[in-house]
């Protein structure tokens, strides 16, 4: 199972490599573009949800910093 970013770039790359392969024949030239059509779909969902957590990340960053709170002015440092 690939699961970092590097590991999705590796296989997206691997794909572009296999339809790029000038001796497939037409196909298995439709069968790797189907296959690569799936995968480009699947890792579109993954980098979604790897978005999503980077932005639940940042957001919960920014609740912890001082200046997010709505302080008095004289607690405010």
């Amino acid at each position: 199972m690939r699961n970092s970013a590097i590991d999705v770039t590796a296989l997206l790359v691997e794909m572009m490599d296999r339809v790029a392969d000038e001796s497939l024949t037409d196909d298995k030239l439709t069968m790797e573009i189907e296959r690569g059509r799936a995968v480009a779909d699947i890792s579109k969902q993954v980098l979604g949800v790897w978005g999503l957590q980077l932005r639940a990340a940042e957001a919960k960053d920014a609740a912890l910093r001082p200046e997010a709170f709505d302080l008095p002015t004289a607690l405010k440092l």
